[in-house]
């Protein structure tokens, strides 16, 4: 029997995740494929990772001094949520807005799965795709974000903007990769560094892509957001690391340029000293929609956040990227995404860079300019969905060109 419409299943950080980047990628993807292609149904498949089995190969890798600052972070966690009552109780209002947009804005699917249960989903969907975000960490890939439960040879998977998030895997790794890509019809990833990763891994050769947040405009986005939140001029922080330099060097840049400073303390779920004194206004009850509103009506936007980056682009915002602490690696990401606007300049790591007088220094980003590459990725970047869901044509199902194909 013939089906109405394709229905495409996407693996990613999705179920449960009160992270705002998270669901914006994931919101986005579902929104891009339902109104740039015909006959498409695309949702989220709700994939509860919580309950996934540790692996002995990761526990193999925990050293002793691993294993104690985990048993540390435990311990501080149990104190923090007795002593920081009120700070806990509004994180817990925070998280409860962001799901919100979760659970009511992002398509996905009624059931959920888990590692025992997830090959059951596989006749709901004729199309899998895992990504984007960061699904192919090699400190946090599961099986189902490499799409092992799917037989390649039956149903088309691919990738769309996998990030990898690590300069180099070990030769472990690089096996895993090869093993779970073999069936694969076509292969995207998010970083210039995972392309050359790999190459040779991958049965076809893996192509680097937008996140999908980028392929939706600012106006599309702007139909998301909430009216402006803060009236006064602001510099708006989201810190997801804990360097208090990079806090004091914005607190003196805001003073500088005679800013308040607007924040969202504890994003990480739980209180952070370095977040306790920092900041003007610090907001909790922040929806995702609010989250976009708060950086399209920022004079500046500092951040160590790839997809507070992504969005200081799109509404055409000046801002400064900084290394994130703790996340080794985070900052190929940031280095990529930049390099299509030849903004570089405004990663800040160095101890040049990390002075109030270089971010002062630098001239306000020229978003008149046409910015090529950046067109010439995305223009690459439709193509390559436009291509890879063509396999799924087969079996009588309706074609998927694009709207835009449709239209000429």
């Amino acid at each position: 029997m013939q089906q109405d419409k394709v229905k495409i299943g996407i693996l990613s950080h999705y179920y449960h995740s009160v992270n705002y980047g998270g669901n914006l990628q994931a919101y986005a993807l579902c929104r891009f494929l339902q109104t740039h292609f015909s006959g498409v149904q695309a949702e989220q498949v709700s994939y509860d990772i919580r309950k996934n089995a540790k692996k002995p190969r990761r526990q193999a890798q925990l050293s002793v001094g691993r294993v104690l600052r985990k048993l540390r972070t435990v311990l501080q966690n149990k104190l923090y949520a007795k002593t920081k009552a009120e700070e806990n109780r509004a994180i817990r209002l925070r998280e409860k807005a962001i799901l919100e947009f979760n659970t009511k804005s992002i398509p996905h699917s009624a059931e959920v799965y888990d590692a025992a249960n997830i090959a059951q989903c596989v006749p709901q969907y004729d199309v899998f795709i895992t990504g984007s975000d960061q699904v192919w960490h090699p400190n946090a890939v599961c099986p189902a974000y490499l799409l092992s439960f799917v037989d390649g040879a039956k149903k088309p998977k691919l990738s769309y903007a996998a990030s990898i998030s690590k300069p180099d895997l070990n030769e472990a790794q690089l096996q895993m990769f090869r093993e779970a890509l073999r069936d694969y019809q076509a292969v995207s990833v998010r970083e210039a560094d995972a392309v050359r990763l790999l190459s040779g891994v991958a049965p076809t050769t893996p192509v680097q892509v937008l996140d999908p947040t980028m392929l939706l405009t600012a106006a599309e986005w702007k139909t998301v957001a909430a009216p402006r939140k803060i009236e006064d001029p602001y510099l708006f922080c989201y810190f997801l690391g804990d360097d208090t330099r990079q806090r004091k060097l914005a607190a003196d840049f805001a003073k500088e340029k005679g800013l308040q400073i607007v924040t969202l303390p504890y994003l990480l779920g739980k209180y952070r000293k370095c977040d306790a004194k920092f900041g003007d206004t610090r907001l909790f009850d922040v929806s995702v929609s609010d989250f976009l509103s708060l950086i399209e009506f920022a004079d500046f936007v500092c951040t160590d956040s790839f997809h507070a980056v992504v969005f200081s682009l799109l509404f055409e915002k000046d801002f400064f990227v900084f290394e994130r602490a703790g996340a080794k690696g985070a900052g190929t990401r940031v280095h990529s995404l930049l390099s299509l606007f030849d903004l570089e300049e405004r990663f800040c790591s160095s101890l040049k860079t990390m002075q109030t007088s270089y971010l002062a220094g630098l001239s306000p980003v020229d978003y008149a300019k046409p910015f090529e590459k950046f067109k010439d990725r995305k223009a690459f970047s439709v193509r390559f969905l436009e291509t890879a869901l063509r396999g799924a044509r087969e079996s009588g199902r309706p074609d998927l060109a694009s709207d835009a194909a449709n239209k000429d």
